[in-house]
């Protein structure tokens, strides 16, 4: 990976998002939105490797500069190092997720969430080869602000 290859990604999503209108909301390829997503958001990595390679999940937003916004009801999961475009993810399960707007030729990324004894994440688990580790721990909460 060359280090276009973050913007062109980056890219790829604003103009795939481009067209919507709010009208439009009703019909994005994200499916139903939901109102449990709190349960998985925070900062999933492994807590051995320190090259910083977490992942954070969290509530699914344009940048602010965009012209659309997407409504509340949605999932965002990331690479917190370097400028890759989130992944925006469908729920297609009460746990598990797959990525929308995938780049062509591209594999979408799907994800499992492990939930514990309170019905929050407690692991992430990526079941594409996108992530060799395959299995995250939760690590903590999002960073403030984030």
């Amino acid at each position: 990976m060359n280090r276009l290859t973050p913007l062109v990604m980056a890219l790829t999503v604003l103009i795939g998002f481009s067209g919507a209108t709010a009208a439009q909301d009703e019909g994005l390829p994200l499916g139903e939105p939901r109102d449990d997503l709190d349960r998985f958001y925070g900062v999933d990595g492994d807590p051995n490797d320190e090259n910083g390679r977490d992942f954070f999940v969290a509530p699914a937003q344009r940048p602010e500069y965009a012209e659309n916004q997407l409504p509340q009801g949605y999932l965002m999961v990331g690479a917190m190092w370097g400028d890759v475009a989130p992944w925006y993810m469908m729920s297609v399960s009460d746990t598990r997720f797959e990525q929308q707007w995938v780049n062509p030729g591209g594999e979408a990324i799907i994800v499992e969430f492990e939930l514990g004894p309170e019905d929050n994440a407690v692991a992430i688990v990526f079941e594409t080869v996108f992530d060799d580790r395959g299995r995250l721990e939760r690590l903590g909460d999002l960073p403030e602000g984030w």
